[in-house]
């Protein structure tokens, strides 16, 4: 098929497949070195983590799912980097807070480097997500070398590239695949690093132009979200692109009115924690975000976090972190992001 000269197998990696099961205890200690974690309490989710994780040659491959959370990571935490580094994918659910200097949503789709300027502040729902550990190394970079976040989405050619090879491997994990061939792992390697260092290529200038107009208008909304006209019309107002492009933009969101919604439904819940939690906070923030009544802040909370904004937020002084983790696996090799040895895979929990 390919001439008088065949082609070398690529070699293969085995795949070593472990599973844990943390409770937020254990997530808040496991991950304190990156940032600081209070689970928010609500009746349909759990506040801990369920995942699966796979070991591929030097790669670490998670899926798991997380309850709702506030997070937040100080100057302290982004400057506790390490040689490994996480990319991280969302499948279901939002986050949304001040990230690096500006507001930020991230939705489904996007693949997101946690870079060390990721000083933070921000809620999420609960979500599904996909997270990549690789070290810096294998992709080219200094290990001591700090990195700026970066959101790569899949609309450009360089980010159709990474999101198929992404999606490619993680697919034939979930699966049940054995093993997975040393060029999958290589492809993707190598499309991280185009993503991180190259700029667009030419067939990716209208593309970017489109997702650069579109973050624009994110910032928009963010920065008027308290404004009592904030709606469809007030933006087209503003940037006079179409009704319909405007529509696609934010179809996955479940369109504009539904974003601006889960944006303020979000914002107030970060005010209330930075406010003291009371019911005097509640009150304020709802008024601040203009919501008409208590009883429909009361319900946009509920359907996003699946609690009212009083239990949510009252979960903290059920926990309990003075004892030691049951996962030895999870504690050292998420410590490993932040400089630790190496994890010995053995003592993962089965």
């Amino acid at each position: 098929m390919f001439g008088s000269e065949a082609r070398s197998a690529s070699p293969i990696l085995s795949v070593d497949l472990k599973k844990f099961d943390l409770s937020a205890e254990e997530y808040i200690a496991t991950t304190a070195g990156g940032w600081s974690a209070t689970p928010l309490k609500q009746q349909r989710v759990r506040a801990g983590v369920l995942a699966n994780c796979w070991q591929v040659g030097p790669c670490m491959f998670i899926e798991y799912d997380l309850g709702p959370y506030f997070f937040e990571a100080t100057n302290a935490h982004v400057q506790n980097g390490g040689p490994v580094i996480v990319f991280e994918k969302i499948l279901s659910g939002f986050e949304y807070g001040r990230f690096a200097g500006e507001d930020h949503y991230a939705g489904a789709d996007t693949i997101i480097l946690r870079g060390q300027d990721a000083i933070r502040r921000q809620i999420a729902t609960a979500t599904r997500r996909q997270e990549l550990y690789i070290s810096k190394q294998s992709i080219g970079l200094n290990p001591n070398q700090a990195l700026l976040s970066k959101f790569i989405a899949p609309n450009t050619l360089v980010g159709r590239i990474l999101h198929a090879e992404w999606d490619g491997i993680f697919e034939s994990l979930k699966n049940g695949a054995t093993n997975q061939p040393q060029s999958a792992v290589d492809r993707l390697a190598a499309a991280l690093k185009v993503a991180l260092g190259v700029n667009p290529q030419r067939e990716d200038v209208r593309a970017e132009a489109r997702e650069l107009l579109f973050r624009q208008i994110q910032r928009f909304v963010g920065a008027n979200l308290d404004h009592p006209d904030l709606n469809t019309t007030m933006i087209l107002s503003q940037y006079g692109v179409s009704r319909a492009s405007l529509y696609r933009m934010f179809e996955s969101m479940g369109g504009v009115r539904n974003y601006i919604t889960e944006l303020r439904t979000s914002k107030a819940l970060l005010d209330v924690f930075e406010s003291g939690r009371g019911y005097g906070a509640i009150r304020s923030a709802q008024d601040r975000w203009r919501f008409s009544s208590q009883p429909n802040f009361n319900r946009a909370v509920n359907r996003l976090f699946g609690n009212s904004p009083k239990k949510l937020l009252s979960s903290e002084a059920d926990l309990d972190i003075s004892f030691r983790l049951k996962s030895d696996f999870a504690a050292d090799f998420l410590d490993n992001r932040w400089g630790a040895p190496a994890p010995d895979l053995s003592q993962m929990v089965a």
